[in-house]
């Protein structure tokens, strides 16, 4: 129900932009805060998402936070200080103890994770074309 909502808030705000293909501007990523965890949806396939819940390390206490990404959009949260972390050292470590050996925030952790699950199952399907009855029933993009 979120993804449908922020994905007709973006196609609102894009009628008003002719800049970009609208694949480009389609609804790639949404984050939504709890003050006790954090939810990760990413769009595989049109109908297909891929979602990642995990806990939180905020001291903060924000009640709710939602973050929508266009694939044109920056990387929420920001990833930039994290080049260095790479599969084999999510793989091989806890969260636990990456967050311990370095700065990361759990929310930085959880999205490397869900790119790189996307990248792999992107990957798998990559000759994969959805149903067209999936598209119907799934309503949304």
């Amino acid at each position: 129900m979120l993804w449908r909502e922020q994905s007709a808030k973006l196609a609102d705000d894009d009628l008003t932009s002719s800049e970009s293909s609208i694949d480009s501007n389609a609804l790639n990523a949404l984050t939504v805060e709890f003050e006790t965890h954090n939810i990760i949806i990413r769009r595989i396939l049109p109908g297909l998402l891929l979602v990642l819940v995990g806990p939180t390390t905020r001291k903060s206490k924000d009640s709710f936070k939602i973050t929508a990404e266009k694939l044109v959009d920056a990387v929420y949260p920001d990833l930039t200080l994290v080049d260095d972390l790479t599969p084999e050292s999510l793989t091989n470590s806890g969260d636990e103890e990456i967050m311990q050996n370095a700065n990361f925030t759990a929310l930085q952790i959880q999205r490397i994770k869900a790119d790189k699950l996307v990248e792999l199952v992107e990957h798998e399907l990559r000759d994969y074309v959805m149903p067209d009855d999936s598209q119907r029933l799934a309503n949304f993009p």
